[in-house]
Order: structure tokens, then sequence, then C-alpha cells
């Protein structure tokens, strides 16, 4: 998507229609390191930059994987002044979490949390205690559970970073508007799909199938070219 390069399709990639989108991401750098044409930041979709492939695009490609991650379902976000997860300021050194009433966890634990699809991540949960979370000014726009105090579970260290680095700078004018650039790649999906019939396959199975669009990828880079 560089502005003084031509923008030609470098990689096809053909899946199973049930498979989660996040799982292709990893599979698409690998294709581009083994042909020597990975990117410096590639701009995706939320479901190809789940915050575990942008850690592992920097990890193992050094690519910087640029998306807005899914976003907090949790009542606190539709609630005017809602104390959400990103409120709490977290010290990993001291394994700590404080609330935005000056509060500090009393305990926490590392757990298994199991997602969609039966994914297991792993998560670290901090708690507080029921006597301070009873009595804090803040309590019915942080939780409404009456029996304990507040519980938060949140991802692992490097993770957690960044994920809140990710959405911090997508949040930027400058990561807005860089992100922008994507808009040339649903360009390019509404191309395949109008001008060439790209989800209409004229096979049966997932080998000629990706065999045609292998072709058709080609074809858009010569009308293009």
């Amino acid at each position: 998507c560089d502005q003084d390069s031509p923008h030609l399709l470098v990689n096809v990639r053909t899946a199973p229609a049930p498979e989660h989108d996040k799982h292709g991401t990893p599979a698409i750098h690998q294709s581009l390191a083994a042909r020597d044409l990975l990117p410096e930041r590639h701009y995706a979709d939320t479901g190809y930059a789940n915050v575990e492939a942008i850690v592992q695009a920097a990890r193992d490609h050094d690519v910087r994987l640029i998306g807005p991650p899914r976003d907090n379902p949790s009542w606190q976000t539709k609630t005017e002044g809602g104390i959400t997860h990103d409120d709490f300021k977290i010290d990993w050194e001291k394994r700590t979490a404080s609330c935005p009433n000056g509060h500090t966890s009393s305990s926490v634990h590392n757990v298994w949390r199991v997602a969609r699809g039966g994914d297991k991540y792993p998560m670290v949960e901090f708690v507080f205690t029921k006597s301070g979370c009873m009595t804090c000014r803040l309590r019915s726009l942080c939780t409404r559970n009456e029996r304990t105090g507040k519980h938060i579970t949140v991802l692992p260290r490097e993770l957690y970073e960044a994920l809140r680095e990710i959405r911090g700078f997508l949040q930027t004018e400058e990561g807005q508007l860089e992100y922008n650039t994507r808009q040339g790649i649903e360009g390019t999906i509404s191309q395949a799909v109008r001008a060439f019939p790209f989800r209409r396959s004229r096979y049966r199975g997932q080998s000629k199938t990706q065999l045609q669009q292998l072709a058709t990828g080609a074809a858009i880079n010569l009308v293009r070219v």
C-alpha cells in the first residue's frame, strides 16, 4: 500500500469457510517471508488483527500489524462514566491493580478462560476486597456484584500492553489517518467481487478453488499494470 509502489496483490490464500480469520494472519506472514515480501506495516481488519497476531507478527517477522481489536462488550462501556478494565492501573512488578478511586487489589491469580471456538487463553485475575468495594463512591459505575469485591481479568502482560498500545494509537489523529490506508484493501475486495466473480468457485474442492483464485489474483494485477 506504499504510495510510491504499484498496488498489486502479492499473496492469495484460500481457506475453508468455517476457519476464523485470526488463523490466517500467521500463515500469510509465513508465505510472504518465504518470498522476501514482508511489509514493514500490515493493515488488517478486526478478524485478522487480534492481539495475539499483533504480538506474533512483531516477534516472528518484525511486522507492525495495525488493526482495531474487538471492542469491550461489557456494560460499563455502554454506561456514561462507566469504569472499564482500561481505567485500572496495573503494576506488573508488584502484581497489583489500582482502581480509579485508589483501592489496591488484595490478591492475584493466573487463570484460564475459554473463548468462543473453544480456544483457551491464559489470563490474570486481580481481586479487590468486598469491604473496600461496598463503600466505594464509584461502585455503581464499576460493578454490579453484591456478594464480592471487584474482579478484573486481563491478558498476560505482553498481550495486555500490546492491546493498550494499538487501541491508544488508533484513537490518535495520526493513527486514524494511517489506518485510512486500508480503504485501498476494501477497494481491492470490491474490484475482485464485481469485476472478477471472486466469491463464486467454478470448481469443487479447496485445491481447485485455490488455483482459480490464484489465477484471478494474477488477472487483477495484469489489469492494474
